[in-house]
């Protein structure tokens, strides 16, 4: 094997790995799953309230479905499930 195939194996390596890590990016700057589902998010977290040094109350929702869930370090607890999400009201006419 000679210098210049060294050379021009270690260049295709190299461009290999530049495309890889170049889908990698795009994927993260573009969420990855949400190309796929057209955008929707379906999970989120909605409000996250600390109660102590230690637990907190988070409420999440999946697709229209709301969840309240108190996570601390040594368990995590459902307070309350399958809340119905309020629907967001329209905004009153200013004029």
């Amino acid at each position: 094997m000679s210098w210049g195939d060294a050379l021009t194996s270690l260049l295709f390596v190299a461009i290999a790995l530049a495309v890889i890590a170049l889908c990698i990016w795009l994927a993260q700057r573009y969420g990855g799953t949400r190309l796929i589902r057209g955008g929707k998010r379906r999970l989120g977290v909605v409000e996250a309230t600390p109660i102590d040094g230690r637990r907190s109350l988070v409420l999440i929702r999946r697709d229209d479905v709301e969840h309240l869930l108190l996570l601390g370090p040594a368990h995590d607890l459902v307070i309350e499930t399958r809340i119905v999400a309020p629907v967001p009201s329209a905004p009153a006419d200013g004029g």
